[in-house]
């Protein structure tokens, strides 16, 4: 018969096991920052967004995973104002984030980029500014304002403390009088200006041209408003200017006289006969050594011209020519007898809406250096000229050894793409020697719809657009 004592003992020795296996249990907050990250990475966003808001430690790791994972996340505050004669609405407002708007309120302290846009020239865009400033958006690194109109210097008061850590600003079809006193002298970090404007803005002036931008080197402009005199008064007062793209030709020809070097030169062509009247000129810049890399961009396609396409066989063997931007092209065009001369072209980017299964992949072999390469549709209808996805990535991932990226805009419909098509152009890929990865770039509702599962050591991965950060657009 068992004793009193003993019974005590094998009771006591118990308790002592048991609590040395709670000891040796590991908890969820035990663990350290990248075995978090790692958990993180497998995450839907969804989840990602739900976990940052349980604990402080939680909020910013979360938070620095989002940064990693979506560099160019964006938040887009929309300015909408549908007051009718005789009533006063306030405006109401939508906060869209990207890749979904439901994290701008997780994952505010980490926005770095920011795009405001306002709807009606009369609407206040104030309210939006002190939304910013509410926020706290620190280390903002780009601010996108389109079609902001204001006379006064409060907005960019308002948020000077942003303004400080800002390296690029783009103003698109704004109607600021003085975008200098406004922004510009609150942002002493800023590497990159544009000024994008589609039509003639009364009341505004050029007084940024009479001023230092130290950091800036890169400077995109499109404006119907060139003031040859002052764009001559800032590149000299500003030396260290190295990336140039613009639609002027009096902006090309400044360029041109001053011969200034440049490591980057994109050029915009709204019409064939811009483009034929500077191609010689063009030439001459080139040959003398002035331009690193040029780039240009046919806004409405090419057409059957005659004179065009022999001027563009006439450019072809400039080894600097490294990318073209082409709207469309008109069937008439043998446009893959002048892709084959441009054999140094690394970035390209083209129209699908009117291609052809053929056409593609007769490019396709035409391109053997692209590095780039751009789809865009503007159908929204089921399919694309009746093309699957992989029809046509098929013929790019074939014959383009050395492509890295591609990106397809404007297909939102999970039809067209399938977890089949990643695996099936996986294996293709494969098959070439020396073949690079592939990283294709996608809208976000695509790839959750999709259900992409990508296979191990796979040479194509899938990304959302969030992510892409083009060179022709990033220069800076």
């Amino acid at each position: 018969m068992e004793t009193r004592a003993r019974k005590r003992l094998k009771l006591a020795q118990k308790e002592e096991e048991h609590i040395e296996i709670e000891t040796n249990v590991t908890e969820f907050m035990d663990m350290n920052d990248d075995v978090m990250y790692a958990l993180f990475q497998r995450l839907p966003l969804a989840d990602l967004c739900s976990i940052s808001q349980t604990c402080q430690r939680l909020q910013q790791l979360s938070g620095k995973h989002f940064q990693r994972r979506y560099p160019n996340n964006r938040l887009d505050i929309e300015i909408f104002n549908w007051s009718t004669s005789g009533l006063d609405v306030k405006p109401a407002w939508e906060f869209r984030l990207q890749p979904n708007e439901q994290y701008a309120k997780a994952f505010a302290g980490y926005i770095r980029n920011v795009s405001v846009f306002m709807y009606n020239y009369e609407t206040d865009p104030i309210d939006a500014f002190v939304y910013l400033k509410a926020n706290c958006y620190a280390n903002l690194r780009e601010l996108v304002l389109y079609r902001i109109a204001g006379q006064s210097e409060k907005c960019g008061e308002l948020i000077k403390t942003q303004l400080k850590t800002l390296e690029s600003i783009k103003f698109e079809n704004c109607c600021i009088r003085d975008i200098y006193s406004a922004f510009l002298k609150h942002s002493p970090a800023l590497k990159q200006i544009s000024i994008k404007e589609g039509r003639n803005q009364n009341g505004c002036v050029m007084d940024w041209t009479k001023h230092r931008y130290p950091q800036v080197k890169s400077f995109i402009y499109h404006s119907n408003n060139v003031v040859i005199e002052n764009l001559e008064q800032f590149f000299l007062l500003n030396p260290q200017i190295a990336n140039v793209m613009c639609s002027s030709m009096n902006l090309f020809r400044l360029l041109f006289r001053k011969a200034w070097h440049l490591d980057f030169l994109h050029l915009s062509f709204e019409s064939e006969y811009k483009f034929y009247s500077i191609a010689t000129e063009l030439q001459t810049y080139c040959h003398q050594g002035y331009v690193k890399r040029l780039e240009m961009h046919f806004k409405n396609g090419w057409e059957p011209s005659r004179f065009a396409i022999g001027r563009v066989v006439e450019l072809a063997p400039l080894a600097v020519w490294q990318g073209l931007h082409v709207k469309q092209v008109a069937k008439k065009i043998n446009f893959p007898a002048a892709l084959e001369k441009l054999q140094n072209l690394t970035v390209f980017s083209l129209g699908i809406d009117h291609m052809s299964k053929k056409l593609l992949q007769v490019m396709s072999r035409g391109l053997p250096n692209l590095k780039e390469l751009h789809l865009e549709s503007a159908w929204t209808s089921e399919s694309i000229c009746g093309f699957r996805f992989k029809q046509f990535i098929r013929p790019f991932a074939l014959h383009s050894p050395n492509l890295q990226k591609i990106a397809i805009k404007g297909v939102t419909n999970t039809a067209l793409i399938t977890g089949n098509d990643i695996v099936t152009l996986d294996s293709l890929r494969k098959k070439i020697p020396n073949a690079s990865v592939i990283t294709i770039y996608l809208d976000y509702k695509l790839i959750q719809g999709a259900n992409f599962i990508i296979p191990a050591h796979s040479l194509l991965l899938i990304k959302p657009f969030s992510q892409l950060t083009p060179d022709y657009r990033k220069i800076y």
